[in-house]
């Protein structure tokens, strides 16, 4: 008897949901909610649906996607949707149904690359999640991250970003970022009792075989990780650089490097300025079996142009600085939409290295000492024609 009542009470149940929305059944979507205008690779996307209907407790929620997926179940007002690995625009749809009442709506979404970051919404004194710093002081406003060393001394500064992803592969070149830099004018600061600028003691850029001068530069930092000895058995490259002098106050006059068996190998012009530079560490994985240890060496190309001269003591100054590595390591340098440098160098040197690649894992912005600087619009991505 208590089995019949069961199924006698299942049957109610389903007529009365089929039934509930039967006199007047209605469905009104306000809008599908995308919270967010652009994502990068793997983001994860909170969407919504906003919409009106004769009785919600009975509504039901169908969602789909041309790409990428849903990470909630289905039939709920609310989901959580993950980008795929793929630039391009992307169609979010979703179903609202109550008894014979039906609506859909869709939305088209963007994903640009691989990561950016903007700062739009965040504020307060400390890093972003997702970002590290050293020696760094961080305060994010009008949607940006401005930065200043957090102690009165010569030592630059760092922030810094981890490049890979648990649902992504190993990332190796072709690649290209960008991002916005400036020096902040007019706001002193206790690391700097005047108005912060650029040091008034910048030293010359003479450093010899290990770059661990006070040379006052800004740079964006590359890091790469130790790929598979399948894939590199001898040479990886660990570092990709580009450093600027916004002040063009330098001389590059003793710019050399360490190659293999420490011969010395300059790869400067005697008695010419440079404005900023691009140079590389290679790394040379031990074998034991033969005796030889693990070693590196610095690779350096000067790059002369004054696109890079931006700083105004007066105000706020900055430019969008770009680079690019093509998938035979030719690099490329941007500063705004003008192409000021492009090298064959290090696809060059590859060629004599067991072609050492390069995988990326992180991405860093370094500043100097004595002045308050800011970073916006950090993007990433997976070409070398950043994105287009």
């Amino acid at each position: 008897m208590m089995k019949k009542m069961k199924y006698i009470f299942l049957a109610l149940s389903v007529m009365a949901f089929f039934t509930a929305c039967k006199d007047s059944d209605s469905v009104s979507i306000d809008s599908l909610q995308v919270f967010g205008n652009e994502f990068y690779y793997g983001q994860v996307v909170e969407v919504a649906m906003a919409v009106n209907m004769s009785n919600p407790d009975v509504a039901r929620f169908e969602w789909q996607c041309d790409e990428g997926k849903f990470l909630e179940e289905q039939g709920y007002q609310l989901n959580r949707w993950q980008a795929p690995s793929k630039a391009g625009y992307y169609t979010i749809r979703c179903t609202a149904t109550c008894g014979s009442a039906k609506e859909t709506r869709e939305a088209t979404v963007y994903v640009s690359g691989f990561f950016f970051e903007n700062f739009n919404g965040r504020s307060g004194n400390a890093v972003p999640t997702g970002w590290a710093q050293s020696n760094s002081g961080v305060q994010l406003t009008n949607n940006r991250m401005e930065l200043y060393v957090s102690a009165n001394g010569q030592s630059s500064g760092e922030v810094r970003y981890t490049m890979t992803k648990t649902d992504y592969p190993t990332i190796f070149p072709p690649f290209s970022f960008k991002s916005d830099v400036g020096i902040v004018g007019k706001t002193a600061t206790s690391e700097n009792a005047n108005v912060p600028k650029y040091p008034s003691d910048s030293t010359q850029f003479n450093t010899g075989s290990n770059f661990n001068g006070r040379d006052n530069n800004s740079a964006y930092s590359i890091i790469g990780a130790a790929p598979s000895a399948t894939v590199a058995p001898t040479y990886f490259i660990s570092e990709l650089r580009l450093e600027w002098w916004p002040t063009g106050q330098h001389c590059l006059s003793s710019l050399r490097y360490m190659p293999v068996n420490g011969t010395d190998t300059m790869t400067f012009i005697p008695g010419v300025n440079f404005d900023a530079l691009i140079r590389f560490q290679w790394t040379r994985r031990a074998d034991a079996s033969q005796g030889i240890p693990q070693s590196t060496g610095w690779l350096a190309i000067p790059i002369k142009t004054d696109a890079f001269n931006y700083f105004d003591p007066n105000g706020e100054v900055g430019r969008n600085i770009s680079m690019a590595v093509t998938e035979d390591y030719i690099v490329q340098v941007f500063v705004g939409d003008a192409n000021v440098f492009e090298t064959d160098q290090i696809k060059n040197w590859r060629a004599n290295f067991d072609n050492a690649p390069l995988s990326v894992s992180q991405y860093k912005f370094i500043y100097p000492a004595k002045t308050r600087v800011y970073l916006d619009n950090v993007y990433f991505f997976l070409d070398s024609n950043f994105g287009k």
